[in-house]
């Protein structure tokens, strides 16, 4: 993104292709690009040159090539087995229960807040606080750009889950690559905090240096249960989620039965 060239362009495919081979909702990233390449050509003059022109049909020709030469299925027949495999991911068969407070729902009639429940009671607590600081505070026009690809990164895949509905089940799992978006954004929250600890106004000040210290017990408290519990850190749930006893009557816990 930042430097616009061949080398940039052909990388940044190659990454984008890998993702979507991964798993098919990581081309969404793709999308991301094209959002912010459109946002680009939009505000600056030099980005409808010819020269970022090609680099853009680069990019796409290359992301193509990486995406065929990485994912077997599609050597066949590309555009075909594409489309299938995003119709087969959109909706997926398959159809048992799912225990979600407190009730058994068919995985294709799960409501909409499902993922965005299970994202607040897995996701430590500092973290959360951090990501809503980090999306609502302005920044600096440098760090803008940082903040708009992660507001992206991690807005886009959930409003395409609320509107199309796909199968979901065993947690948030499928969405789990914005994690990263949203590590990104707490990242930027905490650099506010440390600005609150800077700031002239005492008030300002002792409320900054009291979520820190805050942030820093919660992380702590993270660190111990992944110690205490390794190496079956994926039972973790934060406090929102209530007692273990709560959760087990609630929700699905360890739903591959690896800690048995």
């Amino acid at each position: 993104m930042e430097k616009k060239n061949i080398g940039c362009a052909v990388g940044h495919a190659l990454a984008c292709a890998l993702v979507a081979d991964i798993r098919v909702l990581g081309g969404l990233v793709v999308v991301i690009t094209v959002l912010y390449v459109l946002a680009e050509i939009i505000r600056k003059e030099e980005c409808r040159s010819f020269r970022y022109l090609s680099l853009i049909g680069g990019y796409f020709i290359s992301y193509f090539f990486f995406l065929i030469l990485f994912w077997p299925f599609l050597w066949h027949s590309p555009v075909k087995n594409l489309i299938l495999s995003l119709v087969h991911m959109s909706h997926f068969p398959w159809y048992a229960t799912v225990l979600y407070l407190g009730e058994y729902l068919k995985s294709t009639e799960l409501p909409w807040h499902y993922p965005f429940v299970w994202m607040g009671i897995t996701i430590p607590i500092s973290i959360i606080l951090l990501f809503f600081l980090g999306v609502v505070f302005p920044e600096a026009k440098t760090r803008y750009r940082v903040k708009r690809i992660a507001l992206l990164w991690v807005g886009l895949p959930l409003i395409i889950v609320v509107a199309l509905k796909p199968v979901l089940y065993d947690g948030w799992r499928h969405l789990f690559f914005v994690y990263p978006g949203i590590v990104l954004l707490s990242l930027l929250g905490f650099r506010k905090l440390v600005e609150f600890c800077k700031n002239e106004m005492k008030l300002v000040k002792v409320v900054g240096c009291i979520l820190i210290c805050l942030v820093l017990i919660n992380v702590t408290s993270v660190l111990v249960f992944s110690v205490r519990y390794h190496p079956n850190q994926q039972v973790y749930f934060n406090c929102f989620a209530g007692s273990w006893q709560r959760i087990k009557d609630r929700f699905e816990m360890d739903y591959w039965g690896v800690s048995y």
